[in-house]
């Protein structure tokens, strides 16, 4: 006679749908709350980390070319692109792992491990790129840049409180679990990882909320003053102008003369700002110029040059000065400010412009920093001259917008507008980004846009 022989199997070795409902079980029959709000907690930390970071990247991707700042360098856009997908199949795993862990108790892998395997991957890689690009700015370069942060703070505190819950949770269950040995070394891993996530977290907060200033000094700026741009335009803006250098502008060494047709400072307060030049030339030189700017509301300033003495001097605007029947030629300016928005860190300046001569109105068009004039449509473009941005850099202030783009004091004659050294700095000497001083990454000069209305 034969006994029946019965042995009771391990949990690791029973089925699958037994393992569940016994592990279901004791999930909501001793603490449903510690072990809901270890998965939830996880779960939740995991989807918004992993969309911040495809929402970050989407900003980095779609930023534009303007004043100061522009799209990263393609490097860095690689390797975010690449520590993102990284960092994203990394947290799609912990997401299984975890459910897996709560529905059946056996994780795939050690939730340590895993744990350390997205702060490893996604955060510190993520965070990472971040403060590289936190470097050469001084302001956020994306809203996301800061959540990502803060993400990664809660991440920090959550990974700390969470495996203290599980080894409680531990202690008055069966499963099996990870030898001690290897559980530490998971645990180092993960706690080495969580102390460079925190700084640097911390170290994004800090390069978006201090500014560097002159002389080597630091400003810091509270959250609502970020984006306010007051710090910004202080640095970068001030005695700042949009210059136009017409081929015609030349003195008798051939030096090119600049005129200052609006400061970047103005724009802050209009949106749209006008400015007209009339002249008459001799011997290809413009030997009688006035310049005239004005908005919807009002004129803005009007000043007037004559060719004397082999040099340019300042005088009284006349009505005859440039009569309505002589040779003259006009070219008329029309600049809008685009205000800073998601994509324009601190906004863009665009323009359109006309050319008049005997009656007849053209049109021109830019090409980088150069203006350029096309009369026939089919010939080579005749270049006009320049805009760029720039910087005069002298100890004298002078309301005077004519200036040469260097000269030293020992230059000077009666006729001079200064009487002292200067010179005029381009965007890429006056421009200096972050608190690392990088060089900046935006436009030279103005933006030209054809569909901007502009009359002769």
């Amino acid at each position: 006679m034969t006994r029946d022989r019965f042995e009771l199997l391990p949990d690791s070795k029973s089925p699958v749908e037994d393992q569940c409902c016994r592990h279901l079980r004791t999930v909501f029959s001793t603490h449903p709350c510690l072990y809901c709000f270890v998965f939830i907690a996880i779960l939740v930390l995991d989807l918004a980390e992993c969309t911040n970071d495809w929402l970050f990247l989407k900003d980095i991707l779609f930023l534009e070319q303007g004043l100061v700042y522009g799209p990263p360098r393609r490097l860095v856009v690689m390797v975010l692109v690449l520590t993102t997908a990284i960092g994203s199949l990394a947290i799609v795993f912990e997401i299984f792992n975890i459910s897996r862990e709560f529905i059946t108790g056996t994780p795939w892998v050690d939730l340590d491990l895993c744990s350390a395997i997205v702060v490893w991957l996604d955060e510190v890689p993520t965070l990472t790129v971040n403060f590289i690009i936190s470097l050469c700015h001084n302001e956020p370069i994306s809203y996301f840049q800061l959540i990502k942060a803060l993400i990664v703070i809660v991440s920090v505190v959550l990974r700390v409180v969470i495996p203290l819950i599980r080894t409680y949770l531990e202690k008055k269950s069966t499963v099996h679990s990870t030898p001690k040995f290897r559980k530490t070394i998971y645990k180092g891993v993960n706690t080495i990882g969580l102390c460079v996530a925190l700084s640097g977290a911390s170290a994004v907060f800090i390069f978006t909320h201090v500014m560097a200033a002159d002389e080597g000094k630091l400003q810091f700026r509270m959250p609502d003053e970020i984006w306010g741009g007051q710090f910004a335009y202080d640095q970068y803006f001030k005695n700042v102008g949009v210059f136009y250098q017409h081929e015609g502008l030349v003195g008798e060494n051939d030096e090119n003369y600049w005129l200052k047709l609006a400061n970047i400072e103005e724009f802050l307060d209009m949106d749209t700002v006008h400015v007209k030049l009339s002249y008459t030339k001799q011997a290809g030189r413009i030997d009688k110029l006035v310049l005239h700017s004005y908005n919807s509301s009002a004129e803005r300033y009007r000043e007037c040059y004559i060719w004397i003495n082999e040099d340019y001097a300042y005088t009284k605007c006349t009505f005859d000065l440039i009569p309505e029947n002589s040779n003259q030629e006009k070219v008329t300016f029309r600049f809008n400010f685009l205000r800073p928005q998601l994509h324009l860190i601190l906004g863009d300046i665009s323009f359109n412009a006309k050319y008049q001569r005997s009656n007849i109105c053209y049109s021109l068009f830019g090409n980088d920093t150069k203006l350029l004039l096309n009369e026939t449509g089919n010939d080579e473009p005749t270049q006009m001259g320049r805009l760029l941005y720039l910087k005069l850099d002298t100890n004298l202030l002078s309301s005077h917008r004519l200036v040469l783009w260097s000269q030293s004091a020992n230059q000077t004659t009666n006729y001079r507008l200064f009487n002292t050294s200067h010179v005029l700095l381009g965007a890429e000497e006056i421009w200096h980004t972050g608190l690392y001083g990088c060089e900046c990454t935006g436009k030279r000069g103005p933006t030209f846009d054809g569909t901007l209305t502009v009359s002769c």
